[in-house]
């Protein structure tokens, strides 16, 4: 009778050892997420998309969720965000990667949003039907002077630039104050104002804010982090520099 039952339990153990032998292995832990991101620029300009990189890991990952301005923004892609800013200032993107079994990692950068700032001007062409006769009975350059006004309030007077040739002025940036404008992708709310100075009288001849035929820019060098617009009228051009900080 023992000897039965010592063989009935080796046979039990021979069972369960076949059955564990033959068992699916158990499916190995999902790795944790690795969320990053990088930003291109160290400076952003007020009113332009702020570009953001997605440099996260995507292995099982079933969606990243970004967190700005108030915004929770789900992708599931490495497309990221569009954002733009209307204020200067130190803001914080955050971006979180979830895994297929809702595992998370996080990560939070941020972003400096600068003003824009107008640095100098440079003049391509000024138009007139006649400027100054000089002692010689000749058709001379003008004596200009600019201005730089802010609802109607002058910022910035130049010196008087005498016998203006315009395109040694195009060559030659005439530098101005550092003076902070709202221009984003559209047109600046600082008036540039060029005057004709005479001996008794002192005429405009050029206003960004009256009959503009065109308007461009801005031009921007990202990485420089500067750029250019132009105003356009009856055959004058003028262009103004700015940088953003």
């Amino acid at each position: 009778m023992k000897i039965n039952t010592l063989h009935f339990l080796i046979a039990i153990a021979i069972i369960f050892t076949s059955c564990d032998n033959n068992s699916e292995p158990e499916a190995a832990p999902t790795p944790m997420p690795e969320a990053s991101f990088s930003i291109d620029l160290p400076v952003s300009r007020i009113l332009t998309g702020v570009r953001l990189t997605n440099t996260s890991d995507t292995a099982n990952i079933k969606e990243y969720i970004w967190k700005y301005k108030d915004v929770i923004d789900t992708i599931r892609s490495l497309k990221t965000p569009f954002i733009t800013y209307e204020k200067p200032g130190n803001y914080q993107v955050k971006l979180i990667a979830v895994t297929n079994d809702n595992k998370k990692d996080s990560t939070i950068n941020g972003i400096r949003i600068g003003d824009n700032y107008i640095s100098a001007i440079r003049i391509a062409n000024l138009y007139k039907h006649k400027w100054d006769i000089d002692e010689e009975g000749e058709n001379a350059y003008p004596d200009i002077q600019i201005q730089l006004v802010k609802n109607d309030k002058i910022l910035w007077t130049s010196f008087v630039i005498p016998n203006l040739n315009p395109d040694k002025i195009w060559e030659n940036a005439i530098p101005t104050p550092l003076t902070k404008f709202n221009g984003g992708d559209y047109k600046s709310d600082v008036e540039i104002q060029i005057y004709d100075i005479d001996d008794e009288s002192k005429e405009l001849i050029f206003s960004t804010n009256q009959d503009i035929k065109a308007f461009g820019g801005p031009r921007y060098d990202e990485q420089e982090q500067t750029g250019d617009y132009y105003y356009y009228s009856n055959y004058s051009e003028v262009q103004f520099d700015f940088v953003v900080f």
